[in-house]
């Protein structure tokens, strides 16, 4: 002990290298995380759209709960992502659901055959799982989808997810193939590469993208880094030279140093930002498929949307802030005050239904709008079990409508919620094959070299053109539909997306056919007429390139399919 006495901050500084070192060797390091960010107001009397939209004169409403998603039966869960840094190791993310419920989960990325499942087998508690595969040592910059489903669980008793809001990670959260607002509550670690997965927390490549903005040129890519390692090395210099010369600077230095790396560690320790490698974590094995995400040509009810993944996208009535996404019951749940309204904009695809369960603290009536339209007004009594309603949305079917639930009570005080909001629809326009559709003409166009038609067939009051994908895309194209005389003159036309918006190009899944049927125009009369179909963009109504079965440009970008008879 002697021989230590007057150098404990040697001692001290060795132990907390020592710690650093442990953890290097032995855990795996949070690179990107999409949990609950505090959040201020972007101007001054502006509305700041992130998660709750709120202004200058408003008390700020602090870190909003992630909110749940709820899936089950054959509904998959996705989320794209970018990792951030190279030596990709593990995942997190947050589960709950009966107990003995199997959540099958993949993980792929998008440029490669590699993949990796699981199976996470659930306790009835809501908790964070860890999901280890070996380490992907060119992981920076690539794409890669997670993706979740749970074939066992069921609407009554359903698997929950967190999202939360924005972008951070490279993609939005999707409901089988639907994209929607939001990210998974995902956390990304890395294997043994601290100093970048640090540096990715600290200063995200999302924020680095925005950053480089407002800065000059001369302080973009790496500089700006370096100056601030350099403030903070600068810092503490200061702080140790200003010490009284009664102390001793060199022992400061160490001390100082030595407690910064014991903070260090212990905010990544206890904050979960490390995680020690077999500390309960569940190992992916490779796998020859991801789980399958593409849209399956049947007549079953699938998810399409959830109201409580869109709450950051809702116009909340009269306070914009008020309307809480929680758990209860092992479902999803938002919660709202006794008179309050939730409204949501949706292009209503064919044969969907809004599924939805109410219960309230207090007598309440609960009403389900279609834009001005009362669907439903059920009154609720106070502590009953949930109210379900199923209701059918086919009468808006291809319309874009604004989707409002509104409740009444007569207590300021009570509290309404508003149980597992899903919309669901059975996808009758998906087909399995070419070869099951009766009576089609062939056409055999390619769009853009991505987007063939097919073929089309026509009843008594449509034209129905069928499409398919080579390769996934984000560009959402307006279809055109012009009905030409003898005299190649235009008669009739017919613009709108797929499916009038409900099934857009961005959610198509290859080798699916899309039955897309377009009434015929109400001005168009009984003849025989040439059909130019063709595809623009909306922005700017470019329209798309469009070759035939032998690979030839076809003039003014339009496919023709002649002699058309109309109630003849």
């Amino acid at each position: 002990m002697a021989r230590l006495e007057g150098k404990w901050h040697w001692v001290v500084l060795a132990a907390a290298i020592g710690l650093l070192l442990l953890l290097v060797i032995g855990g795996v390091w949070r690179a990107t995380g999409t949990g609950p960010q505090v959040q201020v107001p972007m101007f001054y009397d502006a509305h700041y759209l992130y998660p709750r939209p709120w202004t200058q004169e408003q008390e700020a409403p602090g870190v909003p709960e992630p909110a749940s998603l709820a899936f089950f039966g054959r509904n998959h869960i996705s989320q794209p992502f970018t990792s951030a840094v190279d030596r990709l190791s593990s995942i997190e993310l947050w589960l709950d659901g009966a107990a003995g419920t199997e959540v099958e989960v993949s993980l792929s990325a998008l440029d490669s055959a590699e993949n990796h499942t699981a199976t996470v087998l659930l306790d009835g508690s809501g908790r964070y799982h860890q999901l280890m595969f070996p380490s992907i040592a060119n992981a920076a910059n690539r794409p890669f989808i997670l993706t979740l489903s749970a074939p066992s669980a069921s609407r009554e008793q359903p698997v929950l997810t967190h999202t939360v809001g924005g972008d951070r990670i490279g993609g939005s959260v999707m409901i089988n193939e639907y994209s929607r607002p939001g990210n998974l509550e995902l956390f990304t670690y890395v294997d043994r590469v601290m100093i970048p997965a640090v540096v990715e927390q600290l200063l995200p490549d999302t924020f680095q993208l925005r950053l480089q903005q407002y800065k000059p040129d001369w302080l973009k890519g790496n500089l700006f880094g370096w100056l601030l390692l350099g403030v903070v090395v600068l810092s503490v210099a200061f702080f140790v030279l200003s010490l009284p010369a009664k102390y001793n600077r060199r022992h400061a230095l160490v001390w100082t140093v030595a407690l910064l790396l014991f903070c260090f560690v212990g905010w990544q320790f206890v904050s979960g930002r490390v995680v020690v490698a077999d500390s309960g974590a569940i190992m992916m094995t490779p796998a020859a498929a991801a789980l399958p995400v593409s849209a399956e040509p049947d007549d079953a009810y699938r998810l399409f949307n959830d109201l409580a993944t869109v709450l950051w996208t809702t116009d909340r009535a009269p306070e914009k802030r008020w309307a809480v996404a929680t758990v209860g019951d092992a479902q999803s749940v938002i919660d709202v005050p006794g008179n309050f309204r939730i409204e949501h904009g949706i292009v209503v695809p064919p044969a969907s239904r809004l599924l939805v369960g109410i219960r309230s603290d207090g007598p309440a009536t609960a009403r389900v709008l279609i834009g001005d339209t009362v669907v439903t007004a059920t009154t609720v009594q106070a502590d009953a079990a949930p109210i379900r309603l199923e209701i059918d949305l086919s009468p808006w079917a291809g319309q874009t409508q604004l989707l409002s639930l509104q409740t009444e009570s007569a207590d300021a005080n009570s509290t309404v919620q508003w149980v597992q909001p899903q919309l669901e629809t059975r996808a009758s326009w998906l087909l399995p094959d070419q070869e099951a559709i009766d009576g089609m003409v062939a056409a055999n166009y390619v769009f853009g070299d991505t987007i063939e038609l097919l073929g089309y067939t026509l009843t008594e009051d449509a034209l129905v053109l069928y499409w398919r994908i080579a390769e996934p895309t984000v560009q959402n194209p307006t279809v055109f539909v012009h009905f030409l005389d003898g005299d190649g003159d235009l008669v009739a036309q017919d613009d709108a997306p797929p499916l009038r918006g409900a099934y857009p190009v961005s959610v198509w899944q290859p080798q699916t056919i899309i039955a897309d049927t377009r009434p015929l125009p109400p001005d168009l009369l009984p003849g025989t007429h040439d059909v130019a179909v063709g595809l623009y963009n909306s922005a700017d109504f470019v329209r798309w390139p469009v070759v035939d079965s032998a690979l030839q440009p076809q003039p003014d970008d339009r496919a023709i399919l002649p002699d058309i008879s109309i109630g003849e």
